[in-house]
Parts: structure tokens; C-alpha cells; sequence
């Protein structure tokens, strides 16, 4: 089953129950504006406090069930694997390229690629430039998957597209971290984003990752 993977699609349970009393009494105290129309009624949004409870994915609409090779485009745009973008049959792999793309979204609190040209509109060729900023090179076996490749390699695999090279790789667009800590972290999102999906490790083997592990037994 492929799933829709992005932070928008990923709700937090409640462990404590009495922040929803609290919010209904805030609202009791101090009701949200609101506009009154004649079939309804519409009322600003109250923020609910932050509960850090078990993660729920939800909003499944744009899954896709089963096991084998599938084709189209099902992915928000920033969050696109490369095989999507290229037109080429995927599988759940693209969900492992989404979870990376979730993790860095989440803890650098800022999008890994634009994917926008100059004129802010998106852009393929931007976000392939950017991918290979950061991944280097698509190997040969990779670019040979889809007739869309030639738009933006040539064969000898050398990038031709429009856009320029993005002078940042992962290292570089890192700021968080230092040291030892930074190299883990960024060698847990390389067994993510990866340009062959077969190479992007399985759910299991990330859910045991070095750097998740790192201190949790202790």
C-alpha cells in the first residue's frame, strides 16, 4: 500500500485529556469570531494546544492499495520521489523518500527543495537540479527507467536542464547539527532519499537506524 505521507497528514494523539475541557472553556470565556451567512456559519479557528501523543496518520485519500508497480502522479509537489517526477512506474518506495522528506521538513523546519524557478511556479527542472544537488549524480540504470531523462541528462548522464546546479549539498543545507551527531543523522536520511528506489531502506531497518537507537537504552 502506498500512503500519503506529509506533515499535513499526520495528526498527534491526546495523552491528556483536560486540554479539551480547557479548550471548551476558552471558547465558553472568549467564543472565536465568527460570520453568519444564511446557510451557515463560519468561525475563525481556535488552536488547539499541542498533546504529544502517539502519532495517527490520517487523510488516506490519495493511497493506493496494493503491492506492485503503479503509475501517475500522487504526491504533493515538494514531496515528489524522483521516479515520479520522471514519469516512471513506482511502488511503496515512495513512501520511504516521503518519510526522509517528513523527517527534515520536521526537524530542520524548513522544505529540503523549492522546486520553483524564478517566476515561483513549479518547476521539474528546478527540482531535479536540486535533487542532484543533494544526492549527486542519478546512476545510468536509473535514468534509463524513463524517456523523460533526456529532457534533463545527457546520455552520458551529465545534467543539461535549464536550471543550474544548486551550489548546496546536504552537508552544507544541514545547520542544526555538528560533529558526529550530524554525520549520523544525515547518513539516516541518505538511506532515504535515494535516487533507486530498491537501494532506500525498508520501514523496519530504519525503525532500528543507528541514530534513532542512539541512547535509548541507556
Amino acid at each position: 500500500m502506498k500512503l500519503d505521507l506529509q506533515p499535513n497528514n499526520i495528526l498527534l494523539g491526546i495523552k491528556d485529556d483536560s486540554i479539551l475541557s480547557q479548550f471548551e472553556q476558552a471558547e465558553f470565556e472568549a467564543p472565536v469570531p465568527r460570520k453568519t451567512l444564511e446557510d451557515r456559519t463560519i468561525y475563525l479557528s481556535r488552536p488547539l494546544p499541542i498533546s504529544y501523543g502517539t502519532p495517527v496518520l490520517c487523510d488516506l485519500g490519495e493511497a493506493r492499495l496494493g503491492i506492485d508497480q503503479q503509475q501517475g502522479d500522487i504526491m504533493p509537489d515538494l514531496y515528489r520521489a524522483p521516479e515520479v517526477i520522471l514519469g516512471m512506474s513506482w511502488d511503496s518506495k515512495v513512501d520511504i523518500w516521503n518519510v526522509g522528506m517528513v523527517i527534515w521538513d520536521l526537524f530542520e523546519h524548513r522544505h529540503l527543495f523549492r522546486a520553483r524557478n524564478s517566476a515561483c511556479e513549479l518547476d521539474d527542472g528546478c527540482h531535479l537540479a536540486e535533487m542532484q544537488a543533494v544526492l549527486g549524480s542519478p546512476p545510468a540504470e536509473f535514468l534509463a527507467r524513463s524517456e523523460r531523462s533526456c529532457l534533463f541528462w545527457d546520455e552520458n548522464g551529465g545534467w543539461k536542464g535549464a536550471p543550474s546546479i544548486p551550489d548546496n549539498d546536504l552537508h552544507a543545507l544541514e545547520e542544526r547539527l555538528s560533529g558526529e551527531e550530524k554525520d549520523d543523522f544525515l547518513r539516516f536520511l541518505r538511506r532515504m532519499l535515494c535516487w533507486l528506489p530498491e537501494e532506500r531502506a525498508s520501514a523496519k531497518d530504519l525503525l532500528f537506524d543507528p541514530w534513532l537507537m542512539h541512547g535509548l537504552f541507556k
